[in-house]
Protein backbone atom coordinates (compact mmCIF):
# COMPACT_ATOMS: atom_id res chain seq x y z
CA UNK A 1 0.00 0.00 0.00
CA UNK A 2 1.57 3.48 -1.02
CA UNK A 3 2.54 5.39 2.13
CA UNK A 4 0.35 8.90 1.67
CA UNK A 5 1.67 12.47 2.63
CA UNK A 6 -0.96 14.89 4.27
CA UNK A 7 -0.26 19.00 4.94
CA UNK A 8 -2.42 20.46 6.92
CA UNK A 9 -2.68 24.29 6.73
CA UNK A 10 -4.91 26.61 8.87
CA UNK A 11 -8.08 27.51 7.55
CA UNK A 12 -9.25 25.67 4.77
CA UNK A 13 -7.07 22.15 5.28
CA UNK A 14 -4.93 21.13 1.75
CA UNK A 15 -4.23 18.00 1.52
CA UNK A 16 -1.65 16.72 -0.65
CA UNK A 17 -1.35 12.61 -1.52
CA UNK A 18 1.99 11.13 -3.41
CA UNK A 19 2.34 14.87 -4.63
CA UNK A 20 0.70 13.85 -7.44
CA UNK A 21 -3.26 14.27 -6.69
CA UNK A 22 -4.72 17.65 -4.77
CA UNK A 23 -7.76 17.55 -3.02
CA UNK A 24 -9.25 19.82 -0.43
CA UNK A 25 -10.83 18.55 3.00
CA UNK A 26 -12.26 21.00 5.66
CA UNK A 27 -15.05 21.90 8.10
CA UNK A 28 -18.03 22.46 6.57
CA UNK A 29 -19.27 24.38 10.15
CA UNK A 30 -22.67 23.78 8.57
CA UNK A 31 -24.96 26.18 11.31
CA UNK A 32 -27.81 23.48 11.78
CA UNK A 33 -30.05 22.85 14.59
CA UNK A 34 -28.95 18.95 14.47
CA UNK A 35 -31.24 18.26 17.22
CA UNK A 36 -34.24 19.31 16.28
CA UNK A 37 -33.99 17.82 12.87
CA UNK A 38 -34.14 14.47 14.55
CA UNK A 39 -36.84 11.75 15.55
CA UNK A 40 -38.16 11.52 18.80
CA UNK A 41 -36.83 8.15 19.72
CA UNK A 42 -33.02 9.41 18.57
CA UNK A 43 -33.99 12.75 20.70
CA UNK A 44 -34.76 10.54 23.79
CA UNK A 45 -30.84 8.62 22.97
CA UNK A 46 -28.98 11.43 22.76
CA UNK A 47 -30.37 13.30 26.04
CA UNK A 48 -30.04 9.64 27.86
CA UNK A 49 -26.11 9.83 26.75
CA UNK A 50 -25.39 13.39 27.83
CA UNK A 51 -27.37 12.30 31.45
CA UNK A 52 -25.01 9.50 31.24
CA UNK A 53 -21.49 11.06 31.09
CA UNK A 54 -22.88 14.25 32.94
CA UNK A 55 -23.76 11.97 35.76
CA UNK A 56 -19.77 10.27 35.67
CA UNK A 57 -18.79 14.17 37.44
CA UNK A 58 -15.54 13.85 35.25
CA UNK A 59 -14.70 15.24 32.35
CA UNK A 60 -15.63 12.93 29.57
CA UNK A 61 -16.17 12.62 25.97
CA UNK A 62 -17.86 10.25 23.81
CA UNK A 63 -18.37 9.34 20.42
CA UNK A 64 -22.03 8.76 19.86
CA UNK A 65 -22.44 8.56 15.92
CA UNK A 66 -20.70 9.26 12.58
CA UNK A 67 -22.35 9.19 9.41
CA UNK A 68 -21.99 7.81 6.95
CA UNK A 69 -20.26 4.95 8.62
CA UNK A 70 -20.22 2.03 6.85
CA UNK A 71 -19.40 0.81 2.98
CA UNK A 72 -16.91 3.54 2.91
CA UNK A 73 -14.10 3.06 0.20
CA UNK A 74 -10.64 3.27 0.45
CA UNK A 75 -9.50 6.55 -0.82
CA UNK A 76 -13.15 8.67 -1.38
CA UNK A 77 -13.84 11.61 0.44
CA UNK A 78 -17.24 11.80 2.01
CA UNK A 79 -18.52 14.63 4.55
CA UNK A 80 -19.05 13.37 7.65
CA UNK A 81 -21.20 14.04 10.61
CA UNK A 82 -19.79 13.52 13.88
CA UNK A 83 -21.58 13.73 16.85
CA UNK A 84 -20.01 14.11 20.29
CA UNK A 85 -21.92 14.32 23.93
CA UNK A 86 -19.74 15.75 26.62
CA UNK A 87 -19.18 17.24 30.46
CA UNK A 88 -16.59 19.52 31.21
CA UNK A 89 -15.96 19.78 34.68
CA UNK A 90 -13.08 20.45 35.80
CA UNK A 91 -12.12 24.00 34.00
CA UNK A 92 -14.26 26.98 33.23
CA UNK A 93 -13.90 26.28 29.37
CA UNK A 94 -12.79 24.19 26.82
CA UNK A 95 -12.16 23.22 23.46
CA UNK A 96 -13.34 20.33 21.31
CA UNK A 97 -11.55 19.20 18.43
CA UNK A 98 -12.28 16.35 15.78
CA UNK A 99 -9.61 14.32 13.58
CA UNK A 100 -8.72 10.94 11.80
CA UNK A 101 -5.23 8.89 11.85
CA UNK A 102 -5.24 9.42 8.46
CA UNK A 103 -1.61 10.50 8.49
CA UNK A 104 1.21 8.33 6.63
CA UNK A 105 0.33 5.57 8.54
CA UNK A 106 -2.90 4.23 11.16
CA UNK A 107 -1.13 5.39 14.53
CA UNK A 108 -0.95 9.36 13.36
CA UNK A 109 -4.00 11.10 13.60
CA UNK A 110 -4.22 14.53 12.69
CA UNK A 111 -7.29 17.17 14.09
CA UNK A 112 -9.11 19.48 11.67
CA UNK A 113 -7.43 22.56 12.36
CA UNK A 114 -10.66 24.61 11.45
CA UNK A 115 -13.04 22.12 13.27
CA UNK A 116 -13.19 23.01 16.79
CA UNK A 117 -16.13 24.41 19.39
CA UNK A 118 -15.25 26.76 22.50
CA UNK A 119 -17.20 25.07 25.04
CA UNK A 120 -18.63 26.32 28.83
CA UNK A 121 -18.30 24.36 31.37
CA UNK A 122 -21.09 21.46 31.43
CA UNK A 123 -22.08 19.20 29.26
CA UNK A 124 -24.03 18.79 25.81
CA UNK A 125 -24.09 17.90 22.59
CA UNK A 126 -21.94 19.32 19.62
CA UNK A 127 -21.85 17.70 15.41
CA UNK A 128 -18.97 18.53 13.87
CA UNK A 129 -19.92 18.54 10.02
CA UNK A 130 -16.20 17.72 8.34
CA UNK A 131 -15.31 16.69 4.72
CA UNK A 132 -12.42 14.18 4.42
CA UNK A 133 -10.64 11.61 2.19
CA UNK A 134 -10.71 7.99 4.35
CA UNK A 135 -7.80 5.49 4.47
CA UNK A 136 -8.73 1.79 4.95
CA UNK A 137 -6.06 0.07 7.03
CA UNK A 138 -6.93 -2.69 7.17
CA UNK A 139 -3.75 -4.08 5.31
CA UNK A 140 -1.89 -3.24 8.44
CA UNK A 141 -4.27 -5.06 10.48
CA UNK A 142 -5.80 -1.79 11.92
CA UNK A 143 -9.06 0.57 11.39
CA UNK A 144 -9.74 4.16 10.19
CA UNK A 145 -11.28 6.26 12.86
CA UNK A 146 -13.07 9.39 13.72
CA UNK A 147 -10.95 10.32 16.95
CA UNK A 148 -12.30 13.61 19.48
CA UNK A 149 -10.28 15.08 22.09
CA UNK A 150 -11.76 17.71 25.11
CA UNK A 151 -9.02 20.51 26.20
CA UNK A 152 -8.83 23.34 28.65
CA UNK A 153 -9.57 26.29 26.84
CA UNK A 154 -7.01 28.46 26.05
CA UNK A 155 -4.29 25.57 26.33
CA UNK A 156 -0.37 26.34 26.99
CA UNK A 157 1.78 25.10 24.09
CA UNK A 158 2.25 21.94 25.33
CA UNK A 159 -0.60 19.94 26.96
CA UNK A 160 -2.76 17.06 26.84
CA UNK A 161 -6.10 16.82 26.16
CA UNK A 162 -8.18 16.39 29.47
CA UNK A 163 -10.40 13.06 27.18
CA UNK A 164 -10.99 11.93 24.20
CA UNK A 165 -12.73 9.06 22.56
CA UNK A 166 -12.56 6.86 19.31
CA UNK A 167 -15.02 5.43 16.97
CA UNK A 168 -14.23 2.92 14.12
CA UNK A 169 -15.45 3.80 10.77
CA UNK A 170 -16.23 0.67 8.36
CA UNK A 171 -15.25 0.25 4.45
CA UNK A 172 -16.95 -2.31 1.78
Amino acid sequence: MAKYIWWIFIGLSSVNINSQQHIESESLNLEQNYFNTLDEDTKSKLKEEISAIASKNTDSIKIVSVSPNKDLIHGNIYTLNVVVVYNLASKDNGVLKIGFNSGMDYRSYRMVNDASKIIPKGNDLHVFTVKTRVIDWEEEGEAFYAMSNLSEHPHPQRWRPLCSDRHILHFK
